[in-house]
């Protein structure tokens, strides 16, 4: 028990003997002015411009992947109704059931 609370003695000035020593260089120690002190915000600034104009292209490719699709369903709605036609046709010309599934 003694050697522990000796040892915790011997750590407590230790460190306070680094702290002191680490004051004291800092205190020594002689600061200056930066010699720039300008802020580089261009590469910020061309990074931001790049990513609008990334968003504006996603924008542009989602709007025409929307049309397209538009185009599509409405190109199977036309398609959808000349089948349903041509089977009532040919329903009305007298061929059998298995040879309108047979044209399909």
């Amino acid at each position: 028990h003694l050697q522990m609370g000796l040892e915790q003695s011997v750590n407590r000035r230790n460190e306070r003997q680094r702290f002191t020593e680490e004051r004291d260089e800092l205190l020594r120690t002689r600061f200056s002015t930066n010699d720039s002190t300008s802020v580089y915000i261009d590469q910020d600034l061309q990074f931001n411009t790049k990513m609008h104009g990334a968003n504006r292209e996603v924008d542009a490719i989602l709007g025409s992947g929307s049309s397209i699709l538009n185009s599509l369903s409405n190109q199977r709605r036309t398609l959808k109704a000349a089948q349903k036609r041509m089977i009532d046709v040919l329903s009305n010309l007298g061929l059998s059931n298995s040879v309108i599934r047979m044209i399909e």
